[in-house]
C-alpha cells in the first residue's frame, strides 16, 4: 500500500491482519507492516484514559470512561 508517511515522504507498506482481544471481545484490524518497532493506533483507545509511568518498569494502565 501507498502511504504518506508524518514527514511528507512516500513509502510502501505491506498490510496484515490481526486479531486483538478488547474488552474482552475478538477484533480482526488492519495492520500496516512499517518496520521493527510495534505500534498501535490510538483510535482503539477512543473512550478510554491511558496512563503510562515512563521508568524502568513502569505500569500502564488503560482504563474504560464511564
Amino acid at each position: 500500500m501507498k502511504t504518506i508517511l508524518v514527514n511528507g515522504t512516500e513509502t510502501m507498506l505491506s498490510i496484515h491482519s490481526a486479531t486483538i482481544v478488547w474488552d474482552e471481545i475478538e477484533i480482526i484490524v488492519p495492520v500496516l507492516a512499517a518496520g521493527v518497532k510495534l505500534l498501535i493506533g490510538t483510535a482503539l483507545m477512543d473512550g478510554y484514559h491511558l496512563s503510562i509511568y515512563f521508568q524502568s518498569d513502569g505500569s500502564v494502565n488503560l482504563t474504560a470512561i464511564f
